[in-house]
Order: structure tokens, then sequence, then C-alpha cells
């Protein structure tokens, strides 16, 4: 049973990034078994990981394509409660990970049947902040457009990322001082200021 299960992931991820391999066989006595938590987070980390290398809304609808019955929204929603609640309770900053399930959720939102997931996608990334931001607050900008009297604001990720999209000056003037090049996209910058961000959580917790 395991080596079966283990040749659909194969077949099944060989189909969705795009290979060249013959498309998956059907694997007699696993197409509608149950996946374990274990299974949906293993899955789901993969789509983030598509989500972030530029997956767009028809590749994300053909991930949950290929898992068959195992794609229906129901139990993804019921396992993402369960992965909510876990990474909230555990108080860990998780930047990077919340960043690209916020991701996921713009680009979902244009598959209506696999909507709900990028709602609730959204929700668990923004309560995971949330109880996060007391520790290590998401970002405190102090750039050239910000008056010198004025506290540094502090804002999510989310909002980091819609004012991003929505002012090509500010995110221009962002790029730049990340070392990236002016015309870079909002992801690109969003991925480059978790970096930073992670450097900076890492040298918190080495001074403690």
């Amino acid at each position: 049973m395991l080596r079966r299960f283990w040749q659909w992931l194969k077949n099944f991820f060989s189909t969705v990034f795009g290979s060249s391999s013959p498309a998956p066989e059907t694997v007699t006595g696993t197409a509608t078994s149950t996946l374990s938590d274990t299974d949906y987070e293993f899955l789901y980390m993969q789509l983030l990981e598509g989500v972030a290398h530029g997956w767009q809304a028809d590749r994300i609808d053909r991930f949950f394509i290929q898992l068959g019955d195992r794609g229906q929204t129901r139990p993804w929603l019921d396992w993402l409660d369960r992965f909510g609640d876990r990474l909230t309770a555990n108080k860990t900053p998780q930047p990077q990970l919340t960043a690209r399930m916020m991701l996921l959720s713009q680009h979902i939102e244009q598959i209506p049947k696999r909507r709900e997931i990028g709602r609730k996608s959204a929700a668990i990334a923004q309560n995971v902040q949330k109880s996060t931001q007391k520790q290590y607050p998401i970002w405190e900008y102090d750039g050239p457009d910000s008056p010198t009297t004025t506290p540094p604001q502090t804002i999510s990720l989310e909002e980091l990322l819609n004012r991003l999209q929505s002012d090509e000056q500010w995110a221009q003037s962002i790029a730049q001082q990340l070392g990236l090049d002016a015309n870079s996209n909002p992801e690109t910058i969003v991925q480059a200021f978790i970096q930073n961000m992670q450097r900076e959580i890492q040298r918190r917790q080495n001074e403690q």
C-alpha cells in the first residue's frame, strides 16, 4: 500500500509540475482513500511552493484536479481548520509561510469551486500574524516618504502586498531599499522582504 501511494505521488507531481512523462496511471485501491493530516500538510506545502514559483489559477486548479476525490474542498477546509489551530497555538513567527498563504488566496480567488480554500488560508495567515505580532512586529516602515516626526508604521504582509500592488512608485522605492531592480513585481519584493525578516528574527533570537 505504501509503495502504491508513493508511486501515485510521483505520478501526480510529474503531471502537476509539467513533466513530459506519460499521464499518471490509476492507482487501484487508493483512488478514494482518506488522506491523513500529514498527507494534507505535505500536499499543501507543495501547493504553496508552486505558488511561490509563479503558479497561476489554472495551475492551482490542475493541482486539485489531479488529486481526484482527495481534492474535494470540504475535507481540505476541515484540515485547514486543524492546521490553523496548530499554527496559531505555536506562537512562532511564520513570515514565509503566511506570505505564501496570502498569495495562494489571491490566485485561487479566480477559481470559484476552490475559493473557500484560499479564503480560509488567508484567515489563518492573518491569525498567525496577529498572534506573533507582539513578539515580532511584521514591519516597521520608516522609508523616505515617512515623515520624520511620525512613528514608523507597523503593517502586515497582506497590507504590504496590497500597497505594493496599488502604489507603483512606492513599490519601486521599497524594491530599491531591498537591493532589487526598481521594476520587480510585488511578489518578488515580498519574498525579498521575507528573507530580510527571517535574518532579523534570527539575529534577535541570537541576542536573547
